[in-house]
């Protein structure tokens, strides 16, 4: 176990994660809905360990948004905006409710 993982706030992180994606394939098994790869991004998203730490815990490959080599631009905000709005949400700085079920 690395440091990332002995962190309280990340094991809690990590665990949410796997609580969705489990959640996500009950609902959606199928092989094309099978998510594949779990891309980071945001400010802890080249955190050293991370990517591991997420392999780890999810058996999905994990990679830093940076490490795909596409700069992020204003032109690609509406492909992350479900992502930010859950993001939000996750640290309480929502301004609507949010729930998964």
């Amino acid at each position: 176990m690395g440091w990332l993982e002995a962190d309280p706030a990340v094991t809690r992180w990590l665990g949410e994660l796997k609580a969705c994606l489990q959640l996500y394939a009950a609902q959606w098994d199928a092989p094309p809905c099978r998510p594949l790869t779990l891309v980071l991004c945001g400010a802890g998203a080249d955190t050293p360990g991370l990517p591991q730490a997420v392999r780890n815990a999810t058996q999905l490959r994990a990679v830093p948004l940076s490490a795909l080599g596409r700069p992020f631009g204003l032109e690609d905000t509406e492909r992350y905006a479900l992502a930010t709005g859950l993001a939000l949400a996750g640290g309480g700085r929502s301004v609507t409710p949010l729930s998964l079920l």
